[in-house]
């Protein structure tokens, strides 16, 4: 029974140490608004992305790289009842996507239906981040994948003096006259290194593994430890691109922010069978 015990202890030990490794922050470069807008708020519309596609977002980035896009949708009511799955193209060389040099998708995301009503706030993610030149404009695309026929995503009136939307048939795009913009943020992902209590808590289950001889703590223990050394080799080699983005980051006086806004609909997310990200539930 004893033993039993120990060995519980152990696992409940090794799980602890490894989630005291801090969860990754969006770290935000350049946004059109810090906050969601109901779409009846005055300043604020929205576009049917499938009919007035493409849409493509001006941004000229002071970061290195980008990890993630922020985009803002609404579902209206009566437009279907499937949701929809969207995922967003980044491109560089001009807004025409016909002419366009195409950088990267990020992971499609899956909306239920009624998502959105008001406001909601999805993120989408690269599956790694993608090199940019600090200074240098790169348009967003957001793209329905599948589902409901209109999709709508919020636009604001001139907010973003760094970009702006472009719109047209074909793939052939203008800027909006007056100038407009998408509701968007983007930027990296920030992962901090292991915490010292993680460490801590690896070289105590060791050391108690190593005394009582207990096999189940030789197993974890040596399991943790692997686990912690890959994990800080990886965030190593993570570190040396990040100390030049967190200097570009200072230097234009930006700070890290939390995953979402503090005020609006917030929704619980999760990995699919196919990969795909899938909304839960609204909060």
């Amino acid at each position: 029974m004893k033993t039993t015990i120990l060995n519980l202890t152990a696992a409940i030990f090794v799980t602890a140490s490894l989630q005291t490794h801090a969860q990754g922050t969006l770290v935000y470069d350049q946004q059109s608004a810090t906050n969601p807008f109901a779409f009846n708020n005055l300043g604020v519309d929205f576009f049917n992305l499938q009919e007035d596609s493409p849409l493509t977002q001006s941004f000229i980035p002071t970061l290195l790289t980008i990890s993630f896009v922020q985009l803002e949708f609404i579902d209206t009511p009566n437009n279907g009842n499937n949701g929809a799955t969207v995922y967003v193209n980044l491109w560089t060389g001009s807004p025409n996507t016909n002419s366009a040099t195409l950088l990267g998708s990020t992971t499609p995301v899956y909306m239920p239906e009624g998502f959105g009503y008001g406001y909601g706030i999805t993120n989408f993610y690269f599956s790694t981040p993608i090199a940019l030149t600090a200074g240098q404009t790169y348009y967003l695309q957001p793209v329905v994948q599948s589902g409901d026929d209109p999709w709508d995503i919020m636009v604001l009136t001139n907010t973003y003096p760094n970009g702006q939307l472009y719109g047209g048939a074909g793939g052939f795009t203008a800027p909006f006259q007056p100038s407009i913009d998408l509701w968007f943020g983007e930027g990296i992902v920030s992962t901090p290194e292991p915490t010292t209590l993680a460490l801590i808590g690896l070289s105590g289950i060791l050391a108690c593994a190593f005394k009582r001889r207990s096999r189940l703590f030789i197993v974890l223990g040596t399991g943790a430890l692997l686990f912690g050394s890959a994990q800080a080799q990886l965030l190593s080699v993570q570190s040396t691109s990040d100390t030049v983005v967190q200097a570009v980051a200072d230097e234009a006086g930006l700070a890290p922010a939390s995953t979402l806004p503090r005020t609006g609909t917030f929704w619980v997310m999760t990995t699919g069978p196919n990969g795909n990200l899938t909304a839960l539930l609204g909060i």
